[in-house]
């Protein structure tokens, strides 16, 4: 019995074998007609400097924070962390310090 069971299992085995190497001779095949179809020039640092200057900018292109922007998204934040430390109910009997840093710990989690 034990003869036959090896026997199966290196024929499974060789099958396996022979399935793997056409499957990759598949892929390659695949991956070689892929190459065949790139049109992909490559660009030399002038040409890429001349399509840079013909270029015209747009908002789609080029995005740029103003210092308005800036300014506001950070008084934003502050107004943001601000609020929430005002929501922050310290008990008559706690150390003020000790539950604002018990809190950020927790918050920082």
């Amino acid at each position: 019995m034990e003869g036959c069971e090896s026997f199966v299992k290196d024929a499974k085995m060789a099958e396996r074998k022979v399935q793997d190497r056409e499957n990759l001779k598949e892929q390659l095949a695949a991956e070689g007609r892929k190459l065949a179809n790139l049109t992909r020039a490559k660009l030399t640092v002038e040409q890429v400097k001349d399509l840079a200057r013909s270029t015209e900018l747009s908002i789609d292109r080029v995005t740029s924070l103003g210092e308005e922007r800036v300014k506001v998204r950070m008084k934003l934040t502050e107004m943001s962390v601000l609020k929430c430390w005002k929501k922050l109910k310290i008990l008559e009997r706690q150390v003020q310090y000790k539950c604002i840093l018990r809190t950020a710990r927790r918050l920082s989690r």
